[in-house]
This record gives C-alpha cells, sequence and structure tokens, in this order.
C-alpha cells in the first residue's frame, strides 16, 4: 500500500461520517456498517492488514462483557494504539472519532457487529448508546476492555 492510498483510505473514513440517512431505522446495520466502516474494515468487516483489523471475530466479541457498549465507544471517541489481531500487528492504529453518527445508527451498527460477525446475542438500542456517550470512557479503558488475545 503506497501513502496516496493510505492517506485516500483514512480521508475517506473521517468523510463518510458525514453522509449518514437520517435514521437507523431506514437501513439495516450491515448496510450502515458497509457504507460508512467498510472503507476501513472492508466488507463483512474482513479487515485491511497492518491498516485496520478485521472486526468479524466471534471470540473476540464473545470475550467481551458489553461488546455493543465497546462498539458504540469506539465509534463516537475513536481508538488508537498499538495492538496485534489475528497475528498481524497494528501499530499506531487510529480509528478517529465519528460523535456525528447518530445513536440508532450506531446501534444499528453495533447490534450488526456483535450479533452478525461476533455470533453474540448482544443488542445495542439508541438509549444505550445515549449512555454510552454521556459517560464515554477514555481510550486507555477502551483498550482495558479488549479481551487477550
Amino acid at each position: 500500500m503506497t501513502l496516496n492510498d493510505l492517506a485516500a483510505r483514512i480521508a475517506g473514513c473521517l468523510i463518510l461520517g458525514a453522509s449518514l440517512p437520517a435514521s437507523a431505522q431506514e437501513i439495516d446495520g450491515s448496510t450502515l456498517f458497509n457504507d460508512n466502516c467498510a472503507v476501513c474494515h472492508a466488507e463483512g468487516g474482513l479487515g485491511n492488514p497492518g491498516f485496520a483489523p478485521p472486526l468479524n471475530r466471534p471470540a473476540f466479541w464473545q470475550g467481551m462483557d458489553a461488546p455493543t457498549d465497546y462498539i458504540a465507544a469506539v465509534v463516537i471517541g475513536g481508538l488508537h494504539g498499538t495492538m496485534t489481531v489475528d497475528g498481524q500487528m497494528y501499530v499506531g492504529l487510529r480509528m478517529p472519532p465519528l460523535p456525528q453518527i447518530e445513536d440508532a445508527e450506531i446501534a444499528a451498527i453495533a447490534t450488526y457487529l456483535a450479533g452478525d460477525l461476533g455470533q453474540t446475542d448482544a443488542i445495542a438500542s439508541a438509549e444505550t448508546v445515549a449512555a454510552v456517550r454521556a459517560a464515554l470512557p477514555d481510550n486507555a479503558a477502551l483498550m482495558a476492555k479488549r479481551p487477550a488475545e
């Protein structure tokens, strides 16, 4: 991947949050994910090695107490740091915060990620996302919530 490719992907991640539909009821979580998150994490959450980790990892999501709360916090506040996922190291990882995405849309994305890709029964609602937004954990707290890989 060239530096220009990387810059284009990052720009796409930052720009896409501004073009979301008005309500999560208008579109499902899978479509919202593919329209807004797949530019970095690839369609179906397959990831981009060295750039954005895969999200289609059932054991990871099943190892969390509240996966939809974690997803909501990452979407709202972003995430940065170094991590190893499926043997691939992500150094200087930076998921940009997307606080402009509406709570109902984040709930749909979180439910899709934790449910369809994570094979859990976790379901988010606009109300649970609003609670996460009101008490947003910092980056260190989010990194600490990640199960060991």
